[in-house]
């Protein structure tokens, strides 16, 4: 019987102990750089499941006239758990992306209580290639408490996104923010 229980854990011990580690921290945006950040708040979703994709273009923070266009496929939602913000809820298969030509130096990502484990971020839209490593930054996450973290994803491409590529889970995070070139 113990032997049974071991071996029906063992999958358990591999899949939470297998999580990389976080890369060295990226370097900060170059001289020229815009920034723009897809919230909760600014992404259109509600707290229904979304049923279509939903393109969202944003003001860089830099000039009102420089914008930046995401797409959040569906199925997402806007995630009214935290006492301290909303959050953009991904189900399954659900991936928050590019549209715009824009090359990314670098995407930064809180992540909601998950720590980033249910999610892929690629350098492209199609999901192909290797997932992007994260990288550690000095960026305090919006809930500290929550076990949040921010991590940063170096692009350097036209084309990213981010990719719950759990079968049940239901991650979310509070913002993404992008560092792009004109």
């Amino acid at each position: 019987m113990k032997k049974v229980l071991l071996f029906a854990l063992l999958p358990l011990l591999f899949a939470t102990g297998c999580q990389k580690e976080p890369g060295a921290p990226l370097p900060g945006p170059s001289e020229g750089s815009y920034t723009v950040k897809l919230t909760a708040d600014n992404s259109t979703l509600t707290t229904e499941d979304s049923t279509s994709a939903i393109q969202v273009e944003i003001a860089s923070n830099e000039d009102e006239n420089v914008k930046y266009k995401f797409e959040i496929t569906a199925p997402c939602y806007l995630n009214t758990k935290s006492s301290v913000s909303n959050q953009i809820g991904m189900k399954p298969g659900a991936m928050n992306k590019s549209v715009s030509t824009y090359t990314v130096e670098k995407i930064t990502i809180d992540f909601y209580a998950s720590k980033g484990q249910n999610y892929q971020v690629f350098n492209n839209v199609d999901k192909t290639g290797e997932p992007q490593e994260a990288h550690v930054t000095n960026t305090t996450p919006t809930d500290p408490n929550d076990g949040g973290a921010v991590f940063d994803f170096s692009i350097n491409s036209t084309g990213w996104c981010i990719y719950n590529h759990t079968e049940f889970n239901k991650p979310s995070f509070y913002y993404i923010s992008v560092v792009f070139k004109k």
